[in-house]
């Protein structure tokens, strides 16, 4: 699979421009047809997907919709079972818009060790 060489940044940045207004809002992985995790990331809630391009196995241009707005071909990647949610990844964006993060640049400066605070 050839992604993005930034899909988390993409998927950070989707999440703060949406995670307002968006229900159930998360940073998703895409898994492999045998349930493997790929090494692609992205945004999801239950409005819209936001990905970076990828090529898995045929080329997907940036996008960011509505799962009906996906061609057939590669709605399938999105579907119930063809991903998981990251809670490590959805935790450290939910906490960095808290501290008032608007971007993967600002977030990236953060350190991802909060604890408890």
């Amino acid at each position: 699979m050839k992604e993005s060489p930034n899909c988390i940044g993409h998927a950070y940045n989707a999440y703060f421009r949406r995670a307002s207004t968006d229900t159930n809002p998360s940073i998703a992985q895409l898994l492999t047809p045998d349930g493997e995790r790929a090494a692609h990331f992205y945004y999801k809630s239950d409005e819209v997907v936001s990905t970076s391009e990828f090529e898995w196995p045929e080329f997907f241009p940036e996008y960011e919709g509505p799962i009906s707005g996906v061609p057939d071909d590669i709605k399938r990647h999105f579907l119930e079972g063809r991903f998981v949610i990251v809670d490590f990844f959805t935790g450290c964006v939910k906490k960095c818009l808290e501290r008032g993060c608007k971007s993967w640049e600002e977030a990236s400066l953060m350190h991802f060790g909060w604890g408890d605070d």
